[in-house]
C-alpha cells in the first residue's frame, strides 16, 4: 500500500485520529470530504459535523 493510499483509508470510528491530531482533526475532515456536513462516529457513537452558514443555528 502506497503512502498516499494510507491517508486516505476511511477509518469506522474518528477518535484515534481525533486523539492524534487534536482539533484540526475536524478542519481537515471537512476539507477532505468537501461538504458542509460529516456523518462519522466517536468512541463508538454517531456523530454529525457541520460548518459554515447552516450550521449557526445549531449554535
Amino acid at each position: 500500500m502506497s503512502p498516499r493510499h494510507a491517508r486516505s483509508v476511511r477509518l469506522p470510528d474518528s477518535t484515534l485520529p481525533l486523539l492524534l491530531h487534536g482539533y484540526a482533526w475536524l478542519p481537515d475532515l471537512l476539507r477532505a470530504e468537501d461538504r458542509p456536513l460529516v456523518r462519522t462516529r466517536l468512541m463508538g457513537r454517531p456523530a454529525v459535523a457541520l460548518h459554515g452558514p447552516d450550521a449557526v443555528p445549531f449554535f
